[in-house]
């Protein structure tokens, strides 16, 4: 099979860029893959059977046109918005289908705020799903909840979603070996941890003010992160010592693996990482009870809804060690739930299709 892929990004640093890697490198394994590039993130890609190229049009329809019009089993594999309407173009151009995988809340992204660019961008993310529902061969969500809202807000198209749409949830990343942990995070004490972009929807702002009502029972709130409230929060709560803002670190995992407990504030997150990462470790983590977060955590007892709630959890938790180890259980059930070969299955899904 030839595997056409779309890589837009001018980076390479989320989650879901180092899953479409994965991906990638592991198809190239059994199948030749072109995959067209932006920016400089070619050599974080090492594929087995195929090339790399950056995108132009006249190049991309010069290179298509040399590898399709000889060959009938092609695939065109998007991972996210963008790179996923590219493939379904080219796919009907080409007379080829396409596989498209998509990642986060595009349109309640556009939602969000209400001027001109903003607007613009929601046209354009609207025409983009559309396109990529009524071009996709099959279409894979993350989530069931994220699966139900596009359903809700497309509903001209809902008839032929339901026929294409696969759920394939994001497995676990691998557990940090004893010898990465870092000396400087290892000791052990009852802190709280995030970790997370320090923007509005991660809600941090309303974690820290929880935490401050029941700041005896912990040592620290300890902060992995940076992002645009990073200097308005470190204002805001300069005075109070056990609010710990620690920045970016390449060890943030070491502060996951580490600590009594993570929590994810978020009001909307489309699969968070650091849920993955704390389920990896065995680490006990509670989340804000949001699509996303909701499909991770899935235990009632691993979720919260408001402040008020988060304040009895974080109670909770500290004034009883048998749950904590309640938490921890569930916690490890949903380890095992987690783990299983993505790499295979979306393989499997692609090649089904062919």
């Amino acid at each position: 099979m030839e595997i056409i892929a779309f890589y837009t990004s001018k980076t390479f640093k989320t989650g879901s860029h180092r899953r479409y890697k994965r991906a990638l490198e592991a198809l190239s394994l059994r199948h030749n893959v072109t995959l067209f590039y932006k920016g400089d993130v070619s050599s974080n890609f090492n594929l087995k059977n195929g090339c790399k190229k950056k995108i132009t049009w006249f190049g991309v329809a010069k290179t298509l046109s040399e590898k399709i019009l000889t060959k009938k089993d092609v695939s065109f594999f998007g991972f996210g918005l963008e790179p996923c309407f590219y493939g379904c173009i080219w796919a009907l151009l080409f007379k080829r289908r396409a596989i498209s995988f998509i990642r986060g809340y595009e349109l309640a992204d556009a939602r969000e705020s209400q001027n001109l660019l903003s607007n613009l961008r929601l046209i354009k993310v609207v025409f983009y799903e559309y396109s990529i529902i009524l071009l996709s061969k099959k279409i894979v969500y993350q989530t069931a909840s994220h699966l139900d809202y596009i359903l809700e807000n497309y509903k001209l198209a809902r008839s032929v979603l339901i026929r294409k749409a696969i759920v394939l949830p994001n497995d676990l990343p691998p557990s940090l070996p004893k010898e990465s942990w870092g000396h400087e995070v290892c000791e052990r004490k009852k802190n709280v941890v995030f970790v997370g972009s320090l923007i509005p929807r991660k809600n941090v702002d309303m974690l820290i003010q929880a935490f401050l009502e029941c700041n005896e029972l912990y040592d620290s709130l300890d902060i992995i992160g940076d992002g645009p409230l990073n200097n308005s929060l470190k204002k805001k709560y300069a005075e109070e010592s056990k609010v710990n803002f620690i920045g970016q670190t390449k060890k943030a995992q070491c502060f996951i693996r580490q600590a009594y407990l993570v929590v994810v504030p978020s009001n909307r997150d489309p699969y968070p990482n650091v849920a993955l990462e704390a389920i990896s470790e065995s680490t006990v983590i509670i989340g804000n009870n949001v699509p996303g977060v909701r499909d991770i955590l899935l235990y009632n007892d691993l979720l919260f809804s408001d402040k008020k709630t988060l304040v009895e959890k974080l109670t909770m938790i500290s004034n009883s060690l048998e749950y904590h180890s309640k938490l921890k259980d569930r916690v490890v059930k949903r380890k095992d739930d987690l783990s299983f070969d993505w790499d295979a299955e979306v393989s499997k899904i692609i090649e089904n299709c062919s």
